[in-house]
């Protein structure tokens, strides 16, 4: 068999190796609208405040009923927006000082809390490797971390768990270059900003710089080209705390699924023998892929299957609930 530096992606048609994905497009039934009609572009500049659109808990999760802060753009989102300039704000360096300075009057996301996520429509505009960095401010003892997905109609990329430095003051704000890394598809996508634990924070801005043209590959090296009758159907919560990964082999040999985190780190391993001519699971508690997050976990997942001398990587995602 040949094999080539592939990843096989999870909700694209088996067997049908590329280096990335058709265009995207946004996933069905999504219920959110660019704010004031403006879609994000990315390689660019991501602004927090200007979340899309549409119901709580379809394009926003706040902790709060009512914005506190001094920005009242959004009041009936209960998402906190302030205005840069409003508590005193200036950067811990000289760098994070000037894109303050620029940043005066504008809006930012503000005094987060653990468990509110925000989404955006965006456009991705070039495929390939990005790095992302992040203007913030946060000086609580807990050293925060926040997470970001791109979800689209086949599949779905995430960051993991970002670790963001403290700050000498709550509106003293740091740029942090090169914070973590994605491989997009070009095409309209939603992405997710996750609070999944140690807020409060201030956070104004994503920089997504291109960084070169790169396959998108899972762990433990590339999959192997060819028609292997493996695929991954995706990820859904059972009750009990619990998350099933379904799939679907060739024949009844045994299969080998390995479960890895968007940084490679093997997190389950267990092997199936399937029915046959169907769909076969594996059941894990969520607690195995929710690493270090606190509260509820979604993001990226990669699933890795072997059956004889077939094996292939797949791509896919844990929604929210």
């Amino acid at each position: 068999m040949v094999s080539t530096p592939v990843l096989f992606l999870a909700g694209a048609l088996a067997g049908v190796p590329a280096l990335f994905a058709a265009t995207a497009a946004l996933p069905a039934g999504y219920p959110g609208s660019p704010y004031q009609g403006k879609v994000q572009a990315i390689p660019g500049r991501v602004f927090l405040s200007d979340f899309d659109q549409g119901p709580k808990n379809g394009t926003w999760h706040d902790y709060e009923t009512k914005n506190p802060w001094a920005c009242k753009v959004r009041d009936s989102t209960g998402v906190g927006l302030q205005i840069m300039g409003a508590g005193g704000d200036k950067g811990d360096t000289p760098e994070a000082d000037s894109l303050v300075k620029a940043r005066m009057g504008k809006c930012y996301l503000a005094e987060t809390n653990t468990g509110d996520w925000t989404k955006y429509t965006v456009k991705v505009n070039q495929a390939g490797a990005y790095n992302l960095s992040i203007l913030s401010a946060a000086s609580e003892t807990q050293v925060p971390f926040v997470a970001v997905s791109l979800l689209n109609g086949m599949d779905s990329a995430g960051t993991g768990q970002i670790t963001l430095p403290l700050t000498t003051y709550f509106h003293h704000w740091v740029y942090t270059h090169n914070l973590a890394h994605l491989t997009l598809d070009t095409g309209m996508q939603v992405l997710r900003f996750d609070i999944p634990g140690n807020g409060p924070m201030n956070i104004d801005y994503i920089d997504f710089a291109y960084s070169g043209a790169a396959a998108l590959k899972g762990p433990e090296g590339p999959a192997r080209e060819g028609s292997t009758g493996l695929s991954v159907r995706g990820m859904v919560r059972e009750a009990g705390g619990r998350v099933r990964i379904e799939f679907t082999s060739s024949g009844r040999a045994p299969v080998q699924v390995g479960v890895f985190d968007a940084f490679g780190a093997r997190l389950h391993s267990e092997t199936i023998r399937p029915q046959g001519g169907g769909v076969s699971a594996v059941s894990l508690p969520e607690a195995a892929i929710s690493g270090s997050f606190s509260g509820t976990f979604s993001g990226l997942v990669f699933v890795k299957l072997d059956q004889g001398a077939v094996s292939a990587v797949f791509r896919t995602f844990l929604a929210g609930p």
